[in-house]
């Protein structure tokens, strides 16, 4: 099981089935906190999100396996830009025109 506490409401626990047939190794919250990544000594990888951004409901969205070893670390990999698409030229037949890369 993982156990998922809002710090906002303490006494509120949201239990989920994890799933992980062995012991969970590693969690790991994204920059928002409305994704976590979660690994077992089995070598399994899940990516949990919350459906419908209710922070009592959660799903496993996509997994993994790394066969042989057990996961110790996990970390999201952020390069710190995002493409914006500019709506009033999404009809325009260049890419660079459609979209443009912008920091956050």
């Amino acid at each position: 099981m993982i156990h998922i506490l809002d710090t906002e409401h303490p006494w509120e626990v949201h239990s989920v089935s994890s799933g992980h047939s062995e012991a969970i190794t590693c969690l790991e919250w994204d920059q928002s906190g409305s994704r976590l990544l979660s690994a077992d000594a089995d070598g399994q990888i899940k990516c949990w999100s919350m459906a419908d951004h209710l922070a009592n409901s959660w799903e496993s969205s996509v997994g993994s396996q790394v066969e042989g070893d057990p996961i110790v670390a996990l970390s999201w990999l952020h390069n710190g830009v995002k493409l914006a698409l500019h709506v009033e030229k999404s009809g325009a037949s260049s890419f660079g025109e459609k979209f443009s890369r912008v920091k956050f």
